[in-house]
């Protein structure tokens, strides 16, 4: 804030504008004399103008200062361009003492008056966001703290930061990380890799082979997952378990917001644990759209209030959830994640307060710092370099997908298509940030494979996890699973195929013999759905759907016409109805087991 008014700090207002008696005033002429008409019981006037580039948009804001009646300053305030001209930045962030006069179009006057003080104001670029940028031909990476461009980020987002320099000192830090035993390397491992992936966002997105999914960092309260989610966002900024840049909480579009944001870096949404019925709408609601928008690198098209088509910003960093029990979101959505299990007790919390305090101090953000030079020297010195960089990620991707997919299947493992595309993600943040490390000295060639080897296994074991966890969302195995219960539980029945009697009980579904449940379809399927309604579970698919499912599953017989229901005849009456294969379902329900 400035000092009292003075001569020196005097605005300097355009012709017929003026300060007299400390208030901003329109000079006239009358009669060789010149009287003063006040415009308002104050001073204000531009102190700097700024450009603001922010998710693809470019604004302009005028900063705001001035000096009330006796020459005292008044706060400053920043004010969008669009919205200068109807003053109420005075009536909001100023005293009432600084009205404005009540004479006739008096806001033209001071709108105009304050406009003529931009010329000797300074002009400021702000960037609202994070990540590469290509400014002059020099790729710069944007975080507050960058010292050659001015970065503001907003509300929790002020975490963020940028470290001057990376000793060796930290270097032997992140190495201490990755060689300790004990913390649980089943989750450090892949966390680490997401850390060091999310710089080659910018990169990969060029290549058509950017991160198209979620690490769900998954416990019991009190396994310290956010803890350690602000363990890991610390190599971008400082932060805590209580600090976290998001949370399950917010509103759809401020995450929506912040996933745009935040470019090239780790993001956490925090405290997946819905409680209430309102708490599993919202929060489902807000895990679907993170899943689509993550997982797709999209979000919806919108209208301007013209019915234009409005640019809409899109998730372009990478982003850590934690969540008590896997999100409710459907197998489409499962498939979108990648699960990370944080056992109870598993972290030594003396190592973990180390490293905590280590983030604090400010370490971490000296290693991502010594990263991001070594990126921007080793790849990133001329448009030529960039290429070839972008070539070789391109290659590198290519070739670990093919590679994973080889192993997923000689394991013999059943993989939505997507889950070869995340490991060969989290394999090139693991590589290059091994490669870093030895680029520092920090390990060897030799030590660097056998690193790389036990971050294969571990990513191995995640695979083998990952496919049942996507199979137990797949709509026919849900499905499956709650018509058994039902069925032990008595609240639907089925009756004896060979010998059904003559009465039909309540609860009636259908018919069984040893090999098939004859299923009354849309029966069973409208109880399904009663029973996940009850249970505030997902299973929004259609009898016809579920019934093509089953079908391409090898689930149900289907006639010689290709129909997945038939007409057959139980004692002395015939019905339509679906032949579940019993030897299927009992499968199904022995491996949830």
């Amino acid at each position: 804030m400035s000092e009292k008014m003075t001569e020196t700090t005097l605005p300097e207002y355009g012709e017929p504008y003026c300060v007299h008696d400390r208030c901003l005033c329109l000079a006239k002429t009358v009669k060789r004399q010149t009287i003063y008409v006040p415009l308002c019981n104050c001073a204000p006037y531009i102190a700097s103008e700024l450009t603001v580039f922010e998710n693809g948009e470019t604004t302009r804001q005028y900063r705001i200062a001035g000096f009330d009646r006796d020459g005292n300053p008044l706060p400053e305030v920043d004010v969008p361009a669009k919205e200068f001209g109807t003053l109420k930045w005075m009536d909001n962030a100023w005293p009432a003492a600084c009205a404005k006069t009540a004479a006739a179009s008096v806001e033209k006057h001071i709108e105009y008056a304050v406009k003529t003080t931009g010329a000797t104001a300074e002009h400021r670029y702000v960037y609202a966001y994070t990540g590469w940028t290509n400014l002059g031909g020099k790729y710069s990476f944007l975080l507050p703290g960058n010292p050659d461009y001015e970065v503001i980020l907003r509300g929790k987002q002020t975490g963020y930061a940028m470290a001057a320099d990376c000793p060796n000192a930290a270097i032997e830090v992140l190495f201490g990380i990755l060689l300790t035993d004990r913390l649980p390397q089943e989750v450090i491992y892949p966390c680490l890799a997401l850390v060091f992936l999310s710089p080659l966002n910018e990169f990969l997105r060029r290549a058509s082979y950017e991160p198209k999914f979620i690490l769900a960092l998954v416990g019991r309260t009190g396994s310290m997952k956010s803890t350690l989610a602000a363990l890991l966002l610390s190599f971008f900024g400082k932060f805590t378990a209580t600090d976290l840049p998001m949370s399950f909480r917010d509103t759809a579009n401020s995450l929506l917001y912040n996933a745009a944001a935040l470019k090239d870096v780790l993001a956490c949404v925090d405290d997946y644990h819905p409680s209430t019925r309102k708490d599993s709408d919202d929060m489902n609601k807000s895990m679907q759209m993170l899943a689509r928008g993550y997982g797709d690198r999209a979000t919806r098209e919108r209208l301007t209030s013209d019915i234009r088509l409005r640019d809409t910003p899109q998730p372009r960093g990478n982003l850590i959830v934690t969540a008590e029990f896997p999100p409710d979101i459907g197998e489409s959505g499962a498939a979108r994640l990648f699960i990370v299990e944080t056992p109870q007790g598993g972290m030594d919390l003396e190592m973990l307060s180390y490293f905590q305090q280590k983030a604090h101090d400010g370490v971490l953000m000296q290693c991502m710092y010594g990263y991001l030079s070594w990126l921007q020297s080793s790849f990133l010195s001329s448009e030529e370099t960039v290429s070839r960089f972008v070539s070789t990620l391109e290659n590198r991707y290519v070739t670990l997908r093919s590679q994973w997919i080889s192993v997923l299947r000689k394991k013999k493992l059943t993989a939505h298509n997507r889950l070869p595309d995340t490991l060969a993600c989290l394999s090139i943040g693991f590589q290059t940030m091994l490669w870093f490390l030895q680029s520092r000295g920090a390990i060897t060639d030799e030590s660097r494979l056998a690193y790389l080897g036990r971050f294969n296994d571990i990513l191995e074991a995640h695979a083998a996890k990952q496919c049942a966890a996507v199979r137990t969302e797949k709509p026919t195995v849900i499905f499956i699973r709650k018509l058994v219960s039902l069925i032990e539980s008595g609240q639907a029945v089925l009756l004896d195929a060979d010998h059904p009697g003559i009465e039909i009980p309540k609860g009636f579904i259908g018919y069984e013999d040893e090999h098939f449940y004859y299923l009354c379809f849309e029966e069973a399927h409208k109880r399904v759905k009663q029973m996940c309604d009850t249970q505030h579970e997902a299973f929004g698919i259609s009898s016809k759907a579920l019934a093509k499912q089953l079908a391409a599953d090898g689930l149900i017989e289907v006639s010689g016409d290709g129909k997945n229901t038939r007409t057959y005849r139980f004692g002395n009456m015939s019905k339509r109805v679906m032949f579940l294969k019993k030897e299927e379902a009992e499968k199904i329900m022995r491996d949830e087991e």
